[in-house]
């Protein structure tokens, strides 16, 4: 059973991470506005790609590390109103970063949050929610290169207590 939005659906079962509040606060806090270029990394099954796609008009890159994740965000895509203004990339953000010359208007990523802290014994979730393959720095130089000299980049990260905090900062 999947996800149904006001003008898509999402089905999430193949994904190494499940649609959560995380992924749901962030795409509902951020704004791409009127851009022309969105980067989403770590897509997961796609939801957030398809939130942007919903409330802009840019042009969206969807990138995902995880083979399985990235064809169940290519048929999410596939299934959407949005299917020519979304394409998926099946690459390592970090690698991708340094050889692409696309740079993008905003950049929205929901992040692997923990860091020395006990792990899956499935290997596909660790990746999506450890810090071992994406650390935060690596994240931040990947969205140094990647980012428009008047791009934004929205993120979402938590502390003790699961409190969240969201971030959208201008790289200018």
């Amino acid at each position: 059973m999947g996800f149904r939005f006001q003008q898509f659906e999402v089905e999430d079962t193949q994904s190494t991470m499940r649609i959560g509040s995380d992924s749901m606060l962030l795409g509902a806090w951020s704004n791409p506005g009127t851009i022309s270029r969105i980067l989403d990394i770590g897509t997961g099954c796609g939801v957030l790609a398809l939130m942007m796609a919903q409330k802009s008009t840019g042009i969206i890159d969807a990138i995902e590390i995880d083979k399985q994740s990235i064809n169940e965000a290519v048929s999410n895509f596939l299934n959407s109103p949005w299917t020519s203004r979304v394409t998926p990339i099946h690459d390592d953000v970090a690698v991708y970063s340094r050889h692409t010359e696309t740079r993008y208007d905003f950049i929205i990523s929901n992040p692997p949050f923990f860091n020395n802290s006990l792990k899956s014994p499935e290997l596909r979730k660790n990746l999506a929610r450890h810090d071992t393959k994406l650390s935060h720095e690596e994240l931040i130089k990947a969205v140094d290169r990647l980012l428009s000299n008047t791009g934004r980049f929205s993120t979402i990260s938590s502390c003790q207590h699961n409190i969240w905090f969201h971030r959208d900062v201008r790289k200018a």
